[in-house]
C-alpha cells in the first residue's frame, strides 16, 4: 500500500485511506515505534485530578509545565475519559514527583487523542526540577 493518510481519529490503520500500487519500490517503508507508556492523574481528590504523571516500562515520571496550558490538559482529559480540562496548574500545585522527568515543552494542536501525539522536546530531555511539575484539574 502507499500514500496511507490518517487523519488521527482512526483505531486501525487499516481504516485509513490509502492507495495500492502493485511495482513499488522498497526504499520508503514504514516503520512504527510504540511506547508503552500511559498516563495518570496522582495525588488529586480524584482520579480526573492531580500532577500528570507517565508509566514507561514500570517506571513513574512526570511532565514540566513548561508552556502546560489549557490545549495540552484537555489531550490528558481526554485520554483518561475525563471530560475537559477545568485547569492546568503550574508549579507543581499537587506535590512535587521524583524521579524521571519524561517530558518537557509539550504542545498539544488539540486534534490528538494521547499525550504521546503532542509535540515536545524529545523523551526525557528537560530544563527544569519537580517544582515544575504539570497538572490537571478535569470536568
Amino acid at each position: 500500500i502507499t500514500e496511507v493518510n490518517c487523519a488521527g481519529h482512526e483505531s486501525f490503520l487499516w481504516h485509513c485511506p490509502y492507495s495500492y500500487q502493485y511495482h513499488v519500490c522498497h526504499h520508503g517503508d514504514a516503520s512504527v515505534i510504540c511506547s508503552g507508556a500511559s498516563v495518570r492523574l496522582v495525588n488529586g481528590r480524584n482520579r480526573c485530578e492531580g500532577r500528570v504523571e507517565i508509566s514507561h516500562s514500570g517506571v513513574q515520571g512526570t511532565v514540566c509545565d513548561t508552556n502546560w496550558d489549557l490545549h495540552e490538559a484537555n489531550i490528558v482529559c481526554r485520554e483518561l475519559g475525563c471530560g475537559f480540562a477545568v485547569s492546568a496548574p503550574s508549579g507543581a500545585v499537587f506535590g512535587p514527583g521524583s524521579g524521571v522527568i519524561y517530558l518537557d515543552d509539550v504542545n498539544c494542536a488539540g486534534w490528538e487523542t494521547s499525550l504521546f501525539q503532542c509535540s515536545h522536546r524529545g523523551w526525557g530531555v528537560h530544563s527544569c526540577q519537580h517544582s515544575k511539575d504539570a497538572s490537571v484539574v478535569c470536568s
